[in-house]
């Protein structure tokens, strides 16, 4: 019974080198080669494949976590191209006008391909008066009318040339009242003069487990808007919004 015993080890032992040397192929597993490098993590462990281009796959398919050109497992929060069917962007302007009686300043527009999450926004803003004031996120279903003129996002990955679905415009003359807007958030500001400190006002919705602010649909729209107050004279305001685009 012992010799049986050490006989059924010592074929164990011997058939899990041969496993380990020669690799196997079973179902989309990876078949290992024999002269694997020495900096590489030996067949039988965690595997990574380095691949220069992200893969792009369909329902049903699998592949082998990927490595950078050094070894180094490759961890991402975000996509990095559009192979990848989800892609994040920056949409951003600078000096726009404000205007004397302000509804909206700039709004994001969904898409009828893609599902867009906004996932930050930011402004800052000077005047050549001071005050406070109010600035709102507000939802629409439609969008107030005015003169305004498109941003292009721009992709965050260089290796990303798929164009943005959703659209992003400011607001170049007094925009006009929304349709019913749903208020999604509210900060109260000192609007500064010209030459002193500016205003800044932040949503962030990537922080805290908090949801993205998510547009389905072209009639889908977010904006920020005064809501209609008077501004005692015009300023200037910049702002960037940070938004995702997947399949989802």
């Amino acid at each position: 019974m012992r010799v049986r015993h050490i006989l059924f080890t010592v074929i164990f032992l011997v058939t899990g080198i041969l496993i380990v040397a020669l690799g196997i192929h079973v179902g989309n597993a990876i078949t290992f080669p024999l002269n694997f490098q020495s900096n590489v993590m030996p067949p039988g462990l965690m595997q990574g494949i380095y691949s220069s281009a992200i893969p792009s796959l369909t329902d049903g398919q699998t592949v082998p976590l990927l490595t950078t050109s050094s070894g180094r497992l490759m961890v991402t929060t975000e996509a990095l191209n559009g192979a990848s069917g989800t892609n994040a962007y920056r949409a951003a302007a600078t000096g726009v006008t404000l205007n004397s009686t302000a509804y909206d300043l700039f709004y994001v527009q969904g898409s009828t391909t893609k599902t867009v999450k906004v996932k930050r926004i930011l402004i800052t803003l000077n005047g050549a008066t001071a005050g406070v004031y109010s600035l709102q996120l507000q939802r629409h279903g439609a969008i107030g009318t005015g003169t305004k003129a498109a941003i292009t996002p721009q992709a965050y990955d260089s290796r990303n040339t798929t164009a943005a679905t959703c659209a992003v415009y400011k607001y170049t003359a007094a925009s006009g009242a929304p349709t019913s807007p749903l208020v999604l958030g509210s900060q109260q500001f000192y609007l500064a003069t010209t030459n002193g400190s500016v205003a800044t006002v932040l949503w962030e919705f990537a922080k805290d487990n908090l949801p993205s602010v998510t547009l389905s649909g072209a009639t889908d729209f977010i904006s920020v808007s005064f809501n209609g107050a008077t501004l005692t004279s015009n300023g200037t305001f910049d702002f960037e919004a940070d938004l995702i685009e997947d399949g989802s």
